[in-house]
């Protein structure tokens, strides 16, 4: 009996743990030689049912800084995020995972290539949910959508109030 009460905890566990995520990427190449680009301010590209939502950049050659910032009106903005090279993982052409409100409408960033090297960039927004309501962004870049496991952190309820406990970044 307890073989079976245990399975049946585990199978619980697995099927609560893989929570999916939309990732909603947009990816652009960055030219050889060029050191800073900044773009203009443009529509978040999706929004979820939960209240926030998390970000990253990656790119496959030299050192990438990627700056990005998020307002609610176009009026008043964040402060800049630096999306630079995770030094805790060597190997690593990404950025650490960052997290913002989902109530914001615009982002505008900017990118500095330390070494003038051509990259290919990608800026990857994760929704917590899966069904995201997507804007209808005008990108002239490629922009792809996919379910993924969610590399958010692990919400729950603590007497009506949200507490972050863990994160689910190695899914």
């Amino acid at each position: 009996m307890k073989y079976i009460i245990t399975l049946n905890l585990l199978l619980v566990a697995l099927l609560l743990s893989g929570q999916d995520c939309q990732m909603v990427s947009l990816k652009l190449p960055i030219p050889e030689g060029v050191s800073k680009h900044h773009f203009p301010a443009q529509a978040m590209p999706a929004s979820a049912t939960e209240s926030f939502f998390t970000y990253l950049s990656e790119w496959d050659q030299g050192e990438l800084v990627v700056k990005m910032r998020f307002s609610k009106d176009g009026q008043e903005w964040t402060a800049w995020e630096i999306l630079k090279k995770d030094y805790t993982q060597p190997a690593a052409k990404n950025s650490p995972l960052h997290i913002a409100d989902n109530d914001y409408e615009l982002f505008e960033w900017a990118v500095y290539n330390k070494a003038g090297l051509e990259s290919e960039l990608a800026l990857n927004f994760y929704y917590p949910s899966e069904a995201p309501v997507f804007a209808n962004i005008n990108s002239a870049y490629p922009v792809e959508v996919a379910t993924v496991g969610c590399p958010q952190p692990t919400i729950v309820a603590v007497n009506s109030e949200t507490v972050i406990v863990g994160n689910d970044k190695d899914k």
